[in-house]
């Protein structure tokens, strides 16, 4: 007869772990992590691999990579906009400021709904986050110049 109620207790218990490792796979499994999430949100709203966005919070440095991530998070439309123009600035202001480039680069901002035009709020956020690549704000202020000139 003990057996019989082994046979019964299993019976109950197995769908009960199938139900929990269910719910642990489709809920929680799929989630990712803030970070995750962040960067893969800027590089799908961009078109650009996310590991572009990486190698950009690679450059930044721990600290304000974090802050970074931590500012895409947000789920504010004015965070991944901020985002976009910061990935816009490691591309064309650090990596190669070519007016060809930078041309470029405004293109794909503006065709995926992004402001190419940096306000003076903008560029002292970005020369927070690229600080450790040699962007300081004055130059950016300059900067601002050249990608009139290059779309002009």
């Amino acid at each position: 007869m003990w057996f019989l109620e082994v046979v019964v207790s299993w019976q109950i218990l197995t769908p009960i772990l199938l139900i929990l490792g269910f719910a642990y796979m489709f809920w929680f499994y799929k989630k990712p992590p803030a970070p995750v999430g962040a960067v893969w949100r800027l590089a799908k709203s961009l078109n650009v691999k996310p590991e572009f966005i990486m190698e950009m919070i690679g450059n930044m440095g721990k600290s304000r990579g974090q802050i970074f991530i931590q500012t895409l998070s947000n789920v504010e439309t004015e965070s991944l906009e901020l985002g976009a123009q910061t990935f816009f600035v490691y591309q064309t202001y650090s990596k190669n400021r070519h007016p060809e480039n930078i041309r470029w680069w405004t293109k794909k901002m503006v065709a995926r709904g992004f402001q190419v035009a940096l306000s003076t709020k903008s560029c002292e956020a970005i020369s927070v986050f690229l600080n450790e690549i040699g962007v300081d704000q004055i130059s950016l202020m300059d900067f601002r110049k050249e990608i009139a000139a290059a779309n002009s």
